[in-house]
Order: structure tokens, then sequence, then C-alpha cells
């Protein structure tokens, strides 16, 4: 009787029974407050359905949100910085010089085709600009390549030079003459700023070089476009942090006739050919072209390429993306021995990955790194 009044415990009031004890609420885990368990907020599900839709799972994205730490800059080289803006005024106080026209014999350790049938008037550049990855945020932690564009005088052109290597030539005669002025200012630095006669400019030239190392290299391994290469020694001041500068000849936009430069037009005229000849009956030279419109849009493409990332946010991190897995396919031109050249570059990664983004139908916040990879 006791443990049958115990199990049916209750009252009964106007024939219906009620418990006479309450059954206590159930609790979340022990020191849990109701705040954590409210429902999720529209961004929280607005994140939930953009990772299913974008990432397929979430494990997915957090993996290829630590491979993008990896790969991404640490923090912006303040030292770096300062070199550039010092560079500026360097580069403007370059002495003007009349050039021999047997550029082999003035510069030896560079590549030519031909003599120049006049002098080449040096003078120092119109325009100097950051170009490339490292101002656009696009560079890889492992090496962090700041690109310069030197603009070459117009005046140091004729109307043909277009033709037959002729622009190239010149070209590379303005990198051997800034990278022997810029050896100069090096050596100065190094022997404590020069004699006693040398101008307060000369002597702030030299202060902004200590520590640094001036070298020839070459865009994209071609011998016959040389570039000067300027990174520190790791003895002066800016002797820490891993960083390379190349100053890169280009052009004015409007130097070279571009009707002409398209990729089925003859620029490179076989020994004999008379000037009467139709360029579009003689083979196409499609690389000479674009190598010259290269040289000729270089800020052109820093402003398209400015553009892209800010229209579509995840550009940056696919460009991360496309950079590695070319470096890991050996498409891309290391610095270890032995580097096969191919013509694929982190330039013209970066230029298709931004033409995927600009010709897709797909609203930009709707676009991950992963799919524009």
């Amino acid at each position: 009787r006791k443990a049958e009044g115990s199990h049916n415990a209750s009252t009964s009031t106007g024939g219906v029974t009620e418990p006479s004890v309450k059954v206590a609420k159930e609790s979340g885990p022990a020191g849990a407050t109701s705040g954590e368990f409210k429902a999720p907020e529209a961004a929280e599900v607005l994140e939930i359905a953009r990772t299913q839709n974008l990432y397929k799972s979430n494990l997915f994205r957090l993996q290829l949100e630590e491979v993008l730490k990896e790969l991404a800059p640490k923090q912006k080289h303040a030292r770096l910085d300062t070199f550039l803006r010092n560079l500026k005024g360097v580069l403007e106080g370059l002495a003007p010089r009349s050039v021999p026209g047997n550029f082999a014999a003035e510069f030896p350790k560079l590549r030519f085709h031909e003599d120049q049938p006049a002098p080449f008037e040096f003078q120092p550049p119109k325009r100097i600009d950051v170009v490339g990855s490292f101002l656009l945020g696009t560079c890889m932690r492992s090496e962090t390549i700041a690109d310069v564009a030197i603009e070459m005088p117009s005046e140091a052109f004729r109307s043909k030079d277009y033709l037959n290597f002729r622009y190239f030539d010149k070209r590379a005669a303005y990198a051997g003459e800034v990278h022997r002025q810029l050896q100069v200012l090096c050596s100065a630095s190094r022997n404590g700023g020069g004699s006693s006669s040398s101008t307060s400019s000369t002597s702030s030239s030299c202060t902004d070089f200590a520590g640094i190392e001036v070298d020839i290299g070459h865009l994209q391994a071609d011998v016959f476009r040389p570039c000067v290469v300027l990174r520190p020694n790791g003895k002066g001041e800016l002797g820490e942090g891993q960083w390379v500068v190349r100053l890169l000849p280009s052009c004015a936009p409007d130097l070279l006739p571009f009707a002409k430069l398209g990729p089925d037009r003859n620029l490179v005229r076989a020994v004999g050919t008379a000037e009467t000849t139709d360029p579009t009956s003689l083979p196409p030279t499609p690389h000479y072209n674009s190598c010259l419109l290269e040289d000729a849009r270089m800020r052109l493409h820093l402003e398209h390429m400015h553009r892209a990332l800010q229209k579509f946010p995840a550009l940056k991190d696919a460009i991360h993306l496309l950079k590695r897995w070319a470096t890991a396919r050996g498409f891309l031109l290391q610095t270890s021995p032995g580097t096969v050249c191919t013509p694929l570059s982190g330039f013209c990664l970066s230029i298709l990955a931004a033409h995927a983004g600009q010709t897709s139908n797909i609203a930009p916040s709707q676009t991950s790194s992963f799919q524009l990879f």
C-alpha cells in the first residue's frame, strides 16, 4: 500500500488529476547560461550557408584558411617601404650620359642583338612607379619582390625602334647604365660617402644605398631583357628582412603603335627583306610583340588588377593558391639552380585569375578563392 501510494501520489480536484510533485525543468550543463544556447543570428546563418555553398564542408574551409595563412606575407616590411621612398630621389638624380652605339663593348656583361647607328642618350627616368604583386599584396611569403617600373624617356627612341630588337637593345643599354651608376653609389657608401668634394645630394644617395647590393637580373629569364636587382647584403642598416627590389625599364604607353603589335603581326624582319614587303605575308612574332606590350602597359596592368581586387575580395587568396600550385608543379621560375624557365609567371596567373572572375556570371559576394582557383 505504501509503494502504491508513492507511485500514484496525486490529488484530484474537480475530476482533474494533477501531479503532486512538479517536474523540474531540464537544465543545460553545469555553469551554462541561457545566452549560450540562443538561436543563431542572421550573420551566423549566412556564414553557415556560405560554407556549405562555397566550400562544401567546414573542415575543408578550415584547412584552406590554414594554407592561406602560410602563403600570405606575414607583415609589411617597414625597411623596404623606407628604401623605396628614398630610391625615387636616387633614380631621379642619375647623371645624363651619351652611350656609344657599340653597346656590347660598353656593357660586356649584357647581351645585345646589333650595334646602334647612333649614340644612345641616357636620361633619368621620366616616371617611377611601384608595380606588381608587392603593391597589390599578392606576393608570396617565401619571397618578397618589389617591382619598380622606371619609364625611359621617349626622346631616346626613334619611330621604327620597335622593329628588329632595336627597342630591346636600347632597353638593355638603359638597364646597364642604371646598374653602372648605382654601383658607383654603393661603392661610395662602402668607402664612407666618397670624397670631400661630393655634393649633399650625392652623400644622401650614398647613405640610402648603405648595405645594398646591386646586380643584374633577367626578366622571365630572358637574357635580352635585363633588369637591375637591389637586395640587402646583411651587413648594413638594411640587412634585416628578406626582400628584393627589381628596377624594370619601361616605356610610355604612347611610344609604340599598338595597332602593329597584334599577335598576327611580324616585327622581326630577316636580313635582306625589302621595306616594301607586306608584313602580313611574313610569319608572325607573337612573343616578341607581347614583350613590347608588357613594357608599355605596366601601369595599366597595375590599375586593372587593382580594380579586380576591389571587386572580388577572394581574388587575392585565389592568386596565392595559383602561385603555390604553379610552384609545386615546377611552372614558376625559382632561384634554385637547374630550374627550367616556362612562359608562365606570377603576373600571367594573376591576370588569368582576374579575367576568370570578371567574365563569370557569379556575384563577387558568392565567389570563394577556391572557386576562382
